[in-house]
Parts: structure tokens; C-alpha cells; sequence
């Protein structure tokens, strides 16, 4: 890439760019003065930006371009991907922080960047930035490192989410690490139970994703005295940590009234065992919600609980409300007709629906041929 046709595309009167991609380029420092007022002059919504772009340039100009996208007036989603490794270091804290000037960027995406706990100015810097962003929707932060062998200070992240709990609107948070250090016996507590209840609480979130974050039973057990009366969040998905049986169970106990979430995944590096099974089936015959579950189970264990979720997603829900019709009901076993079991339980659910639905009919007949029309 060169950035002197970037500057090209942006001066074009007949169709500017309304999303740039920026990687490894030769002419960045030659071409940065002429290049930025374009650049904020500009109507980019969509920035694509790897870090070897910014390897590219003197420390200087790579304030001065984040300085830049935090001018962008129209800027809403900005996905920075680490080219290596080692370019964490190429994102100065100081050039986060302009983000707080981006005005409608509602997306954010870190990808590979590959942080730990000894970039505690970038994490602090990133927290910084966001915290109470008016605009922020989403928070993609996937494949990073959040420890490392040389430091192992506890709860390195809670400064992290509890800024991103001051964020008014945030709909979509993910936190992906790379690995478990509990597999390779380093015993690690990247956030405190406490933290992770506040971001639980967030009245926004709509989808949660924490994945390799060494959460506990502890963890969890917290999470579920929020998660049973939240009514905001859709999606969870709180893979490969330390789930034990016990917070598995304290999971499926909240999940049975709860009544918002969808999508639930707990997938570990062990079954859920007998009991674990027993607690989720229990939760699926109170819970009309939930359409799917993801959990380590044998496949006798993950039939069983997929029936339940195939009952919800076909309308079982409508057992709860009492303002439910006939024909309501009927059309829902009609566009379960394929699936032999669902129609089968959700009849053993109410017995007398066949018994009511052809009484219905028959009067239905009956008026039909009393008034002549047939």
C-alpha cells in the first residue's frame, strides 16, 4: 500500500472512501503531513488498521494519526489487528486515549494484540479512553494474552471492565484470551469475582463472551446471583475456565428464571457429569426461553437437552402466557409437524390440546354447514 493513492482516493470528488485499510507502507512519514487534513477532512466511517502501518512510522507521526482518528467526525468502527507479537509496543497509550474524541465510533477491535500483564500502560490506556464513552457499542478484543510467565499480579483486568462499566451504552463486550495457564499449573486470577458482577450488572449488554479468563466456581457462582433476575443480556459465552461442577450448577439454577437469555455456552475441558446433567435438564423444564445451550456432554446427555431447546425455539414459551389461543397453539405444532418429537412433548406438556383443537374444528364445521355455506 502507499499512502500518497490514499491521499489520491480521499481528494476524489466523484466517490471518497468511506473505508480505508491501512497496513505496512513506505512513504508514511514522507506523505503523513499531506495525508492527515484529507484524512480528517474526510467522511471514513469504517477503519481498518494493522499494526504494521504504524511500525512503519516515527513515534511522532503515530501520535499524530491517532490524534487524527479521534478527529474523524464520522468514525464508527475502528478493528486494529496485530501484524506480530511484538507490535503491542507500536500503539502508544497516549494515541489510545484520542479515541475519547472519536464522537460516534460505536465498535472497537482489538484483534491478535497479543497484550499481557506487563502492558499495564496500554491496558490502563485503553480503559482510560473508553471510560464512559458516549457513543461505544461493542468491544472485540480477541486472541490476547492476559498474562504472562514473568508476572502474575492477580485481577490484571478488573481496572479494564470497571471503566468499561461507566460506558452508558455498550451492548457487546468479548474478552478472548489465547490459552489456560491452568493447564500448564500456573495458578492465575485475572478478575475479581467482585469485578465480574458489575460487568454482568451493565444495564446495556446485550452479549457477554469471556473465554479463557481462568474463572472458577467462585466466578460463577457470582455471576449467577445476577444472571437470575438480569434482564438485559441475550447471549453468554463463558468457555474453557475452571468450571467445576459446582458453579456449572449454579449456573443452570440461575438460568431457571431467567427469562431474556438465548444463547448459553459453557463448554470445558471436562463433562458435566451426572449431576450437572440432572441440574440443566431441571432448568429446561422451567426454562421456556433458552433456544441454545453448548455444554461438554456425552451424546445421550446432548440429545436430551437439544430436544428442550428445539421445544423452546418452537413456541413452548406460549405454555406461560395465558392470553394464548387455540389456533396459536395449533399453528405451532403445525410448523413442528417435522420434527415428531417436539410435537410429542409439547403434546405430553398439555393433554387436552388434541381433545380441544378437534372440538374447535367440530364447531367450526358445524357453523359452516348451519349457515350453508358449504
Amino acid at each position: 500500500m502507499k499512502l500518497k493513492k490514499v491521499c489520491s482516493d480521499l481528494a476524489s470528488q466523484d466517490a471518497p472512501p468511506k473505508r480505508l485499510e491501512f497496513m505496512a507502507c513506505r512513504d508514511a512519514d514522507k506523505c503523513m503531513d499531506a495525508f492527515l487534513p484529507l484524512l480528517i477532512a474526510s467522511d471514513v466511517q469504517d477503519v481498518l488498521l494493522r499494526t504494521d502501518f504504524l511500525t512503519s512510522m516515527s513515534e511522532d507521526n503515530v501520535l499524530k494519526f491517532f490524534r487524527a482518528l479521534g478527529e474523524l467526525s464520522n468514525l464508527q468502527v475502528l478493528i486494529i489487528q496485530s501484524s506480530s507479537r511484538f507490535h503491542i509496543e507500536s500503539i502508544p497509550p497516549s494515541g489510545l486515549l484520542s479515541l475519547r474524541n472519536a464522537k460516534r465510533l460505536k465498535r472497537l477491535g482489538l484483534e491478535d494484540m497479543q497484550v499481557t500483564a506487563m502492558h499495564k500502560g496500554f491496558i490502563s490506556g485503553l480503559g482510560i479512553a473508553l471510560r464512559s464513552h458516549a457513543t461505544l457499542q461493542e468491544l472485540i478484543m480477541t486472541n490476547f494474552f492476559a498474562n504472562d510467565w514473568a508476572n502474575t499480579d492477580p485481577d490484571v483486568l478488573d481496572a479494564l471492565v470497571l471503566d468499561l462499566t461507566t460506558v452508558p451504552n455498550l451492548h457487546r463486550l468479548e474478552l478472548s484470551g489465547c490459552g489456560s495457564h491452568a493447564l500448564c499449573g500456573q495458578d492465575v486470577r485475572l478478575l475479581s469475582p467482585s469485578a465480574l458482577i458489575q460487568v454482568v450488572s451493565i444495564p446495556t449488554l446485550e452479549h457477554l463472551q469471556l473465554s479463557f479468563l481462568e474463572l472458577d466456581d467462585e466466578h460463577f457462582e457470582a455471576m449467577a446471583s445476577v444472571l437470575k433476575n438480569n434482564k438485559s443480556i441475550r447471549t453468554i459465552a463463558l468457555d474453557y475456565h475452571k468450571l467445576e461442577s459446582i458453579g456449572f450448577c449454579h449456573m443452570m439454577q440461575a438460568m431457571q428464571t431467567n427469562v431474556t437469555v438465548k444463547t448459553l455456552s459453557l463448554r470445558s475441558l471436562q463433562d458435566i457429569g451426572h449431576e450437572g446433567f440432572q441440574q440443566a435438564m431441571k432448568m429446561l423444564q422451567l426454562n421456556y426461553v433458552i433456544e441454545n445451550l453448548s455444554v461438554t456432554a456425552t451424546p445421550y446427555e446432548q440429545a436430551q437437552i437439544d430436544l428442550y431447546l428445539r421445544m423452546n425455539g418452537a413456541g413452548r414459551g406460549l405454555l406461560r402466557d395465558p392470553t394464548t389461543s387455540m389456533s396459536q397453539w395449533v399453528d405451532v405444532l403445525a410448523k413442528s409437524s417435522d420434527d415428531l418429537d417436539v410435537v410429542r412433548h409439547l403434546l405430553q406438556e398439555i393433554p387436552g390440546l388434541c381433545n380441544a383443537a378437534a372440538l374447535a374444528a367440530g364447531k367450526a364445521d358445524n357453523a359452516t354447514t348451519t349457515d350453508g355455506t358449504s
